[in-house]
Parts: structure tokens; sequence; C-alpha cells
């Protein structure tokens, strides 16, 4: 029996961490198709050093909501482990850090199973950052890894969760903020010239 979350079926991720067939999954309740959701998708060392590929869920608060994380070997050689990543990453909207590689990593991965290519746009979570840093002159605060430094991809990614939340708190807490760049990226509308 998959402790997986099945995509198809709302509310029946667990929000804890399960060892699955298929690679660790990390979960809570999330309605599939969302519109306030982004998709992070990171490569790099998981806390044993093999490389890995990690891609999580988010939403305008950066709080996580689920988190599948793979050996790329084995999301390179075992279709199902490819076609749940490829699943998982069309039920938001594409975001990674500047030089972040897992959104290359998926579309390598669909071209060699034959599955639909994911998202091309992907929001750059660190020119968001700069945008909100420029209108609003808040700079985030540094994050706390003394939980997640045993596996650097998620480590990367809850710190890529917690500079989404900041940015939404910050662009919000300005005055007249205006549509946030983050929900108007959500929406699928242009994000304003000098924030993208």
């Amino acid at each position: 029996m998959s402790v997986v979350p099945s995509l198809s079926e709302p509310g029946r991720a667990e929000s804890v961490k399960r060892e699955s067939p298929v690679g660790t999954v990390l979960a809570a309740p999330l309605l599939p198709g969302a519109r306030d959701r982004l998709v992070l998708c990171a490569t790099g060392p998981d806390e044993t050093g093999t490389p890995s590929v990690a891609l999580w869920w988010t939403d305008l608060s950066g709080e996580p909501k689920a988190g599948w994380l793979f050996p790329e070997e084995r999301a390179e050689r075992d279709p199902r482990v490819a076609g749940r990543l490829l699943l998982a990453a069309t039920y938001g909207r594409a975001a990674q850090r500047r030089d972040g590689t897992g959104w290359a990593l998926l579309a390598r991965l669909a071209d060699a199973t034959g599955h639909v290519r994911p998202a091309t746009a992907v929001l750059d979570v660190d020119d968001l950052v700069a945008g909100v840093r420029r209108r609003t002159g808040r700079t985030p605060a540094p994050r706390d890894t003394d939980g997640s430094r045993r596996c650097p991809v998620v480590t990367e990614l809850l710190a890529t969760c917690d500079l989404v939340g900041w940015a939404t708190r910050a662009w919000a807490a300005a005055p007249e903020p205006g549509p946030s760049p983050v929900a108007q990226w959500l929406r699928q509308a242009p994000v304003p010239a000098g924030l993208s």
C-alpha cells in the first residue's frame, strides 16, 4: 500500500514524512489544481550526498504544502518516479532560484519518458525578492537552517518557500502595495516591468 498522496484525491495527503515504494514523500492536505500554488523544483545533494531532485508545493504564505524527494538517477531510470514528479509539477505555477536546475531536469525527464514537458515560464524567486526589496525597502531575514541542514536540496527549497512568504508579507505591508507580483504570477497575469 502506497502512502504517496493521490493527486486525484484532494485532502488525502497526510502531514507526515513517510517512505513509499517510489521515494520520500512529505505531504500536507492540499487541493490539487489550486490557483494559489507555486511549484518549486531544485536539484542538489540529499542528506547522504546523493544528487537528488526535490519538488515542493507552496502558497503565497510560503508554507510548504507537499514535497517529493528522489535521487536523480532513480528519477531518470524509473518511469513511475519521473511520472510522479512530472504530474506533481503540473499542479501550480513554476518557480525556482536563479541558478536552479530542477525545471531543466524535469524537461529532460519528460523528453525521455514521453510525458508532456513541464512549464517553460519559471518565476525567478531571486528577481521577485529584488523587486520587492526595491519597492518596499525591506530585506528578508536569514533563514534558520538548524533543523534542515541534513538535506541541502530540501534546505534550499525551504529557504525558497520562506522567500516567497516574505515577498508576499513585505509587499502587503508596503504603503499602497497594489496587486502582489506573486499573486499576479499565480493568476498568470504579467508581472510588472521592474519586478520580473
